[in-house]
C-alpha cells in the first residue's frame, strides 16, 4: 500500500512539472469557486428567498449544514440586495480567469511572475471568499440584532475586499494577459485588457453602490 502511494505521488509531481505557472497557481482554484457558489452567492439567495415558509430557518445545503434563516427586516434585505453585485461580480471573476473561463488557452510554463505574485493569485479565492462569507454573516447578524451591527463592520469588510481583487486584477492585466498567445482560436489580449476594464468598473462601481446603501442603512429608525 505505501509503494502504491508513492507511486502515484510520484505521477501527480511528473504531471504538475509540464504545468504552465498559472495552472499551478490556479490548482485549487475550482473547488473554492464552487464553495463561493455555495457558502457565499447559494446561501445570500437563500436569505433573501422570499416565498413563504412556515419556518424562517431553512434546513441546511450539503455545502453548509448550518441551517440558513431568511432575513426579515426590510432595510436589512435592501442593504443584502445591494451586495448582490459584490457576489456576482466575484465570481465572474474568478469563473473569468479559471482555465476554463479562458478556454484552456496554452499558457507558457514560465511567466514574468514573481513567486510572491503567484502565492498570491494561488490565495486569492479564499481571502476573497472568507471576506464574503464575512459580509453574509454580518448581514444575519444585523436582521437578528436589528440595529446593533454599525457601518463600521460592513465598510470595513467591503473596503478590504477592494484592494485584494486589485491587487489579483493588476496580475492579471501586467502578466496574464500579456502572456496570452496570440491564436486565432483564442480571444486576443485586447479582447482580455479590455474585458477587466469593464470589470474593474463595474466593481468600483459595485463597491459605492454598497457603501452607499450601508450609510443609509445606518439612517434608517429601527
Amino acid at each position: 500500500m505505501a509503494l502504491n502511494g508513492v507511486y502515484w505521488a510520484i505521477k501527480d509531481s511528473f504531471k504538475w512539472l509540464n504545468k504552465s505557472d498559472l495552472d499551478l497557481a490556479q490548482r485549487n482554484w475550482a473547488h473554492l469557486l464552487d464553495r463561493l457558489e455555495g457558502k457565499g452567492l447559494g446561501k445570500l439567495m437563500i436569505m433573501l428567498d422570499r416565498s413563504p415558509t412556515t419556518d424562517s430557518h431553512i434546513k441546511g445545503q450539503p455545502w453548509d449544514p448550518t441551517p440558513v434563516r431568511k432575513l426579515v427586516h426590510e432595510p436589512v434585505i435592501y442593504l443584502a440586495k445591494s451586495s448582490m453585485p459584490l457576489f456576482e461580480l466575484s465570481r465572474i471573476f474568478l469563473q473569468k480567469l479559471s482555465k476554463r473561463g479562458m478556454n484552456q488557452i496554452r499558457y507558457p510554463v514560465y511567466t514574468e511572475m514573481s513567486s510572491d505574485q503567484l502565492q498570491s493569485l494561488a490565495n486569492f479565492p479564499l481571502r476573497v471568499l472568507i471576506k464574503l462569507e464575512d459580509l453574509v454573516s454580518v448581514l444575519d447578524r444585523v436582521d437578528t440584532s436589528y440595529g446593533v451591527a454599525t457601518i463600521h463592520n460592513i465598510e470595513k469588510i467591503a473596503n478590504t475586499i477592494k484592494p485584494i481583487f486589485k491587487s489579483a486584477w493588476a496580475v492579471a492585466f501586467h502578466h496574464i494577459v500579456p502572456s496570452i498567445p496570440d491564436t486565432n482560436n483564442s480571444p486576443t489580449q485586447n479582447y482580455w485588457k479590455n474585458w477587466l476594464l469593464m470589470w474593474s468598473t463595474q466593481f468600483d462601481l459595485a463597491i459605492s453602490k454598497f457603501i452607499h446603501a450601508a450609510k443609509v442603512f445606518e439612517n434608517t429608525p429601527v
